[in-house]
């Protein structure tokens, strides 16, 4: 179900939450994620993002952040998000359902 999906992608996300605000652009150690999807990435004013993200031309959907998520450094070489990636597909796929879902603007 949506619901289970939901769940797991919030448990999956847990150590995603010290370095990023999923309801604000407000910056952490990360760049707030509030409306992500349809971002470009490297856009979020105030963040001093890497040269590799900034000229990553990325937009991000449900298919970058999947690929970015599952291993950062291999999506985005020089990228300065230090965190290993999900190996599990299912976790994965989750985890982004998750944050498609409560970083809508609408969300609250």
């Amino acid at each position: 179900s949506e619901q289970a999906l939901f769940d797991r992608g919030a448990r999956a996300s847990v150590e995603c939450w010290s370095c990023h605000d999923f309801h604000t652009r407000e910056t952490k150690i990360g760049p707030g994620l509030l409306g992500v999807v349809g971002r470009r990435a490297g856009s979020v004013e105030g963040f001093g993002y890497s040269e590799a993200m900034r000229g990553s031309g990325l937009v991000w959907s449900t298919r970058t952040l999947s690929a970015y998520l599952a291993a950062p450094q291999s999506a985005v070489p020089g990228s300065t998000m230090v965190w290993r990636g999900v190996g599990d597909p299912e976790t994965l796929r989750a985890m982004v359902f998750w944050v498609e879902q409560v970083t809508r603007p609408d969300a609250r």
